[in-house]
This record gives C-alpha cells, sequence and structure tokens, in this order.
C-alpha cells in the first residue's frame, strides 16, 4: 500500500492556493483550488505571475526545459540522477557525496515591482539523510552575484515551501542547490513561481522612420518603418506642417491628399502603444508637389466616361475649402439609406491568445490622467478633427471586446467566491 501525506498549507500560485498530495514514489495530485483565507485582495489584477514551472507537463527523464519557462539541470560532479520524474523535479546522489544545481531563465522583471520567489521542497524515498545534506535557493539580479535565500537541511518530512519577496530589478535568475551524502538519499522541488505587482507599460514606442512612394499635384503616399514596444504599437498619426492631420492610423502607409500644386510640405509620424504612450517624432521628411495640370481656359474638369463622370480633385459643398486629407467636405447634413465604409482590420485580435489586455488598474490610471479610454479620442481631439465612423466603429467595438473579456474574468471569480461559500 502506498503510503501518502498530505500539505495543505496553501501555496499561492497566482491568485488561488493548492493542496498538494505527495505519495512514498513522486506522485503528485493537484486538488480543487481555493481562495486564500477569505482574501479577496488576492483577486487584484495588478499582482501577477510572472514566470512558473510545476514541472507536470514534461515528460519523466527531462532535464531541461524551452520557451516561457525555459531551465536547465546540471549535475556538477556529474553523479547521480536529476531529472524530471512524476511531475516533479527529482535528484538522487550517489555514495560519496554528490551535488547539482537547478537553474531558471533569466526572466524580465522590468515590468514589475516587490517580486517574489516561492518553490515547494520535499523528498521522497530515505529519510535517512544527514545534516550537511541541503536544498539552498539563491536569486540573481541584473546579472549580479548570487544571493542565498533559502536552505533545507536533513530530512523533509513534509514538503516546505522556500520564499522571498521585496525583490525589484530588471532580470532574475533562480538558481536552486542540491547536495545528498549516499546513493539512496533524494531531495525534490516543484512549483517555482515568480510574481510581482505590476508598475503597469510606462515604455514609449520607437520613434518610425518617414519617407514617401510617390505623390502628384494634390496628393503624397507616405509609408513608414514600424515602430516597435515592449507590448505592442496599436497606431500612428501623421503630421503636416507640425498639425496633426490624422491619427488612429493602423497601418504604416497613408496617403495625404488635397494639397496644392508647385507646394513644399513638411510631414512626420508618431507612434502609440494601447497604455496611451507616445513616440517622439519621426525624422522630417519634406516634399514638394508635382505643377498643376490644366483646369483653366472654359474647360470642364469633369470627365465622361459612358453614364460616368469623374472628377480627379476635391468637392466642396455648401463651403469654399476641402480640408486636408479628404475629396469631399459638405457644410450640412447628408441623408443616405446605407453608408459602407472599407475596412482593413477588425478587432478581432483582442480575442488572440497573445492579446495583452490591460489591467483595470491601469485603465483607471489612464482615465485620471487623460480624462478618455485608452486608445480613444479625446472630446477635444474629436473636436477638432471630426468623427471618422470606420475607425472610430473599430475602436468602440475593441472597447465592447475588452468589457466582454473583463465580464468573463469576472464570472470565473464569482463562481470561485459561490464554490468557496459554499
Amino acid at each position: 500500500m502506498k503510503s501518502t501525506y498530505k500539505v495543505c498549507s496553501f501555496l499561492t500560485v497566482a491568485f488561488f492556493s493548492f493542496c498538494i498530495v505527495y505519495g512514498a514514489e513522486h506522485e503528485k495530485k493537484t486538488l480543487t483550488a481555493t481562495l486564500d483565507n477569505n482574501n479577496l485582495d488576492d483577486l487584484s489584477p495588478w499582482f501577477a505571475q510572472i514566470w512558473s514551472e510545476d514541472f507536470s507537463g514534461l515528460p519523466d527523464g527531462a532535464t531541461s526545459d524551452i520557451g516561457a519557462t525555459a531551465w536547465t539541470s546540471l549535475r556538477l560532479d556529474d553523479r547521480g540522477t536529476f531529472q524530471v520524474q512524476g511531475g516533479l523535479m527529482f535528484y538522487q546522489g550517489q555514495n560519496g557525496g554528490s551535488n547539482a544545481t537547478w537553474t531558471s531563465e533569466d526572466v524580465d522583471i522590468s515590468n514589475y515591482s516587490n517580486i517574489s520567489i516561492s518553490y515547494l521542497v520535499g523528498d521522497a524515498l530515505d529519510g535517512e539523510k544527514e545534516t550537511n545534506d541541503y536544498v539552498r535557493g539563491y536569486y540573481v539580479l541584473d546579472n549580479g552575484s548570487r544571493v542565498q535565500f533559502s536552505e533545507v537541511t536533513d530530512d523533509v518530512p513534509i514538503p516546505v515551501v522556500q520564499s522571498i519577496d521585496g525583490l525589484n530589478g530588471n532580470t532574475l535568475r533562480i538558481e536552486i542547490d542540491f547536495r545528498v551524502s549516499y546513493g539512496n538519499e533524494t531531495y525534490t522541488i516543484d512549483n517555482v513561481l515568480v510574481e510581482g505587482t505590476s508598475l503597469g507599460d510606462t515604455q514609449a514606442p520607437s520613434p518610425p522612420t518617414l519617407t514617401s512612394s510617390g505623390q502628384s499635384d494634390t496628393t503624397v503616399d507616405l509609408s513608414w518603418s514600424g515602430a516597435t514596444d515592449n507590448i505592442g504599437v496599436t497606431s500612428y498619426a501623421v503630421f503636416q506642417d507640425n498639425v496633426e492631420i490624422q491619427n488612429n492610423i493602423t497601418t504604416t502607409t497613408y496617403q495625404v491628399t488635397g494639397l496644392a500644386p508647385s507646394t513644399s510640405y513638411s510631414f512626420k509620424a508618431r507612434a502609440y502603444d494601447a497604455a496611451g504612450n507616445e513616440s517622439v517624432d519621426s525624422n522630417v521628411h519634406t516634399i514638394s508637389t508635382d505643377a498643376g495640370s490644366g483646369g483653366t481656359g472654359g474647360s470642364s474638369v469633369w470627365t465622361e466616361s459612358n453614364t460616368t463622370a469623374s472628377y480627379s480633385g476635391e468637392v466642396a459643398i455648401g463651403r469654399s475649402t476641402v480640408p486636408s486629407g479628404y475629396k469631399l467636405a459638405v457644410e450640412g447634413h447628408v441623408r443616405a439609406r446605407e453608408m459602407r465604409v472599407d475596412q482593413d482590420t477588425w478587432p478581432d485580435y483582442v480575442f488572440e491568445k497573445n492579446y495583452r489586455l490591460p489591467s483595470l488598474e491601469e485603465i483607471k490610471k489612464h482615465i485620471e490622467e487623460k480624462g478618455h479610454l485608452p486608445n480613444i479620442p479625446s472630446a477635444e481631439e474629436i473636436q477638432a478633427n471630426g468623427l471618422e465612423l470606420g475607425e472610430m466603429n473599430k475602436r468602440l467595438l475593441e472597447k465592447i471586446e475588452e468589457l466582454t473579456l473583463y465580464i468573463l474574468q469576472q464570472e470565473e471569480r464569482i463562481k470561485i467566491l459561490e464554490k468557496h461559500n459554499n
């Protein structure tokens, strides 16, 4: 009969605490999650799991991992067994003493504060270790020196959590040393976890590089290299002679229209991310439009082809000018049975797995600082530039889809609370 013992000290993983069952043959089972000590503060959206490894998805015999949970193992004296077994990281030495080290990847913690590290230490076979046998935990901040923060020695009759918090830096590496004296002695580790308080996205995108690919007497086609950002660039704005003429551009091209022939213009672009951070301006790109081509001497500016009349310029109705960047300007009301606005993109990206949903704390901070939702133009911008139907519908749908995700998260939390209360 396999003997087991149960640890219910509520090891916190993300927002939940787990009860873990270990057996004499290293079997591990994870039971139902419960809220830790009825502490609803644990559900705070800005306290985040940054990095974790519980070894459960790795095959027996694995000695490293890659990707988002990369780590390596090293038998320092090439003695003993050091590998994943039964969903645990398992070390068994040899007679005469042997050592090994488990090392995580360098974890990016630059966007977090008050970093904590925790992991679980157990043993599985013997119960006869000596006082000079140990498992020691170290952290390395910003590629500096190793700092020891934990030690377990001798036998571990009940698995124990080793932890530290209050760390800050840009990168973090975890190193865990093992030492046993004889071949029948073992240690295990599990649930290596890094958590921290999110600082929000404060890093601005890099500036784009602006150029043009073609022009006429009244238009110019601008294009720019895609800017980079630690989270992701969401839109661009274009400026003509230091005046913004278009924002919320989600591509890397834009055609400026309504220019005057034989005239010099200067343009620049700016990048924005979802948190509202903006890049510095791009390079200033100057062009001169081509000379005009006719339209004088009483000749018509319209061209007829069968039943279609076309005109290559701009049309103003009820006013004398057309704002830069537009083909038609109407001072008055327009009525139509239906209007279609072509769109190159649509916010299905909100439901992609790698989409970064802003935390409610970030949304609150943006509203307090700017007075409107992220990625939505302000009242001043609407008053100055008007409303673009296609782009605004896309932005509104993006907010609706983000709201749907918040509701789904809230539903999951309600279910957990109901289950806990019952």
